[in-house]
């Protein structure tokens, strides 16, 4: 990897992680439920970027973990877990790289973030006896409808400006 395509990804991962901790609490109703971490590493492991997709991962969890006010459960851990997740589902039961494959990977990836939570918080309530807040399913399915409007149109983006996911038409042989 260039040193160039490394200083980007950190500093797209530094925006989107301090966008998330300082700017998407306290937006109105609609518009706090977007948080595009997770669909901008769907995109990056769609499009095979798979370094890029662990720095962003590694540099958005880590600015999680050390400026949100609320629990975040190891936010490092659980973006790099999800992004090996990603991979995996994407190279082995999403086979083909289309919007379609990107969504049900970032519904997926969302399901099992809000799982990661929803797990940390019983330990937590078990071992300290306390308690943390976990999203409410209203609240995941409101999330759910940004990363997928995020995910299509980021998807789309890539399918018109570059040369990445070309359609070819069969020649007929004679």
């Amino acid at each position: 990897m260039k040193p160039l395509r490394i200083i980007g990804m950190i500093l797209i991962a530094m925006l989107v992680a301090l966008y998330e901790v300082s700017v998407a609490p306290f937006l109105p109703m609609p518009w706090n439920a977007f948080h595009p971490i997770l669909g901008i590493l769907v995109l990056l492991v769609a499009i095979e970027k798979r370094n890029s997709a662990f720095i962003v991962a590694g540099v958005s969890g880590f600015l999680l973990d050390l400026y949100s006010t609320g629990g975040t459960f190891f936010a490092v851990g659980r973006f790099l877990l999800l992004t090996m997740m990603m991979m995996t589902l994407n190279a082995h039961v999403l086979t083909n790289r289309s919007v379609y494959a990107s969504i049900t990977l970032v519904l997926l990836t969302r399901m099992f973030d809000w799982i990661w939570i929803a797990v940390a918080s019983l330990i937590v309530a078990l071992l300290f006896r306390s308690t943390i807040h976990v999203p409410s399913l209203e609240s995941v399915g409101r999330v759910m409808a940004w990363d997928t409007a995020f995910v299509a149109l980021g998807f789309a983006f890539f399918v018109f400006f570059t040369k990445r996911f070309l359609i070819v038409p069969r020649t007929r042989h004679r």
